[in-house]
């Protein structure tokens, strides 16, 4: 029997020869052994995702956010916003916020 590698969004296991989807909130790259958690600020509402979005994908520029594993981005509350991620890089997003709902400071609302 020859080994198949999994595609992108799917994972095998130990000595598995199934391909598994990985579920909607993490993805993985082809020939995984596992599946990655979408980190906070992005989003993946399939199964079998080979990647995240950020939550500003698709028009959404700002208001919006999630949490770590997230399968879609909720709007932030009233009082709160969310940076767009203005293009930065996932590293710059982490050091930099943009990827959370930050209260408003006085005067704003």
């Amino acid at each position: 029997t020859n080994c198949i590698a999994c595609d992108g969004g799917r994972f095998s296991e130990g000595l598995s020869m199934d391909c598994t989807d990985c579920p909607s909130g993490y993805y993985s790259s082809a020939r995984a052994s596992e599946c990655t958690v979408c980190d906070a600020g992005k989003y993946s509402d399939e199964v079998a995702s080979s990647s995240c979005s950020f939550c500003n994908t698709g028009g959404n520029s700002e208001g919006f956010s999630s949490d770590e594993g997230a399968s879609w981005c909720n709007r932030c509350e009233k009082r709160y916003y969310r940076k767009d991620n203005g293009g930065k890089t996932t590293s710059q997003l982490t050091a930099g916020g943009g990827d959370s709902c930050t209260e408003c400071t006085g005067g704003m609302n």
